[in-house]
């Protein structure tokens, strides 16, 4: 006989999304008018490993070689959950040219090695945490073109990335 704790593990298995997702942090990307969203970009290394575990607004969606949505949406604000984003391990190139990104939430860089061009382009991304960049060897290009950072998001990436040079301050000193 079953007992409601199995039902209930039986219930996550199968809604994986569900007990994912509220564990998840979430980015924002924002759109003006009906088109996909570029979640990735397409030389971002890691994409087949993550291009099967994006959810848009809580449902799991497709993403295509290139980067972006199969979907076509409506303008707004979209949440966009990355499932198992804290296992990756090379960041270089991940949301370059990604323009519809405006909010990046804090999760695990600590197995990172690589940030270089992370950000490149996404013109209207406005706020990024400080993530871990202890392991982060190569920073260059990381916030190139990127003209609406907030000031907080500046100040605070500003301890570890010099934004004259786009460089890293440890490689640089």
């Amino acid at each position: 006989m079953k007992t409601l704790n199995t039902y209930i593990n039986e219930w996550q298995v199968s809604n994986k999304t569900v007990s994912s997702i509220k564990k998840t942090p979430y980015f924002i990307y924002k759109i003006s008018s009906k088109s996909t969203i570029r979640i990735f970009d397409d030389e971002f290394e890691e994409l087949e490993d993550f291009k099967n575990k994006v959810y848009i607004n809580g449902k799991q969606v497709e993403i295509k070689t290139d980067g972006c949505t199969v979907e076509k949406y409506e303008p707004g604000e979209y949440k966009v959950y990355i499932e198992d984003i804290d296992d990756i391990t090379d960041c270089t190139c991940m949301f370059q040219y990604c323009s519809e990104l405006i909010s990046v939430p804090f999760f695990d860089t600590s197995k990172v090695d690589s940030m270089e061009f992370m950000f490149k382009c996404c013109e209207n991304l406005e706020n990024v945490p400080l993530l871990n960049t202890n392991k982060v060897y190569f920073m260059a290009g990381m916030f190139v073109d990127c003209y609406n950072l907030s000031d907080e998001t500046k100040q605070d990436w500003s301890k570890v990335y010099d934004f004259e040079t786009d460089e890293k301050y440890e490689s640089i000193k």
